[in-house]
C-alpha cells in the first residue's frame, strides 16, 4: 500500500520504494525512498552526474531499476503490465527543458497532437482545446504562432525573452488531457517558479 500521513490521512500520488539504479556494474543511486503527496511541488536536486534524470527515466518507464519499484495512486508500476504501465503513464505529464516542441506545428497544433492521438474528437473541439489550455498560461490568441523564438520578436508579451515563452509555452505540452501529475525534467525549464504548480 502506498505510504500515508498519519497526521492528515493523505495518500501518497507518487512513491518510490527501495529504488536501485544501475547502468551495468556501475552504481548510480541505492535505496531511494521517497513518497510525494497531493499538491506537493517536489524538487529533485544534486550536482551533474547525480542521477537526476536517470531516476526520472526510471519514473516514466524508460529505464527498468535494478531493484525497486516506483507507485502511482499505490498502483505498481514496474510490475504493471504494459497496457497497465500505459494507462498510468496517460496520468503523468512530462516538461522537457528545452521544450521538445514539433516547430513546424503551430502551438495549437503542437497541443492538439495529444488530443487527436487520444481521443476522437472533431478538430473543432480540439482547436478550442488548444484555445482553452494556451490560455491558462497567458497565450490567449497565440494559436497560430510557432514555438520558435523569432516567430515571437516582433510580439508584445510578460515572458521576458523568446526563449522564456517557449519554455512557458511547453507547460501546456502535458495539460491536454490535463493529467494530475506533471514532472518537469529541469526545475530551470519553466519560465517562472509559479508554473512548477500545475
Amino acid at each position: 500500500m502506498a505510504t500515508v500521513d498519519v497526521a492528515t490521512g493523505i495518500r501518497s500520488r507518487i512513491e518510490v520504494r527501495d529504488l536501485d539504479m544501475m547502468y551495468g556494474d556501475r552504481v548510480i543511486q541505492r535505496d531511494l525512498n521517497f513518497a510525494v503527496e497531493p499538491e506537493d511541488i517536489f524538487v529533485i536536486m544534486g550536482p551533474s552526474g547525480s542521477g537526476k534524470s536517470t531516476l526520472l527515466r526510471h519514473m516514466i518507464g524508460l529505464v527498468p531499476p535494478a531493484r525497486g519499484d516506483v507507485y502511482y495512486d499505490h498502483t505498481s508500476f514496474w510490475t504493471a503490465d504494459a497496457q497497465g504501465r500505459q494507462r498510468i503513464l496517460r496520468r503523468v505529464g512530462v516538461l522537457y527543458q528545452e521544450g521538445a516542441l514539433w516547430s513546424s506545428m503551430t502551438l495549437a497544433e503542437n497541443i492538439g497532437l495529444v488530443v487527436e492521438e487520444f481521443t476522437d474528437l472533431p478538430p473543432a473541439t480540439i482547436r478550442e482545446v488548444a484555445s482553452l489550455k494556451l490560455a491558462l498560461v497567458g497565450l490567449a490568441g497565440f494559436e497560430d504562432f510557432y514555438p520558435r523564438p523569432w516567430s515571437w520578436s516582433r510580439t508584445s508579451w510578460r515572458a521576458s525573452s523568446p526563449s522564456a515563452r517557449t519554455r512557458y509555452f511547453s507547460t501546456t505540452r502535458p495539460r491536454p488531457s490535463s493529467p494530475p501529475v506533471i514532472r518537469p525534467s529541469s526545475c530551470t525549464s519553466v519560465a517562472t517558479p509559479r508554473s512548477g504548480a500545475f
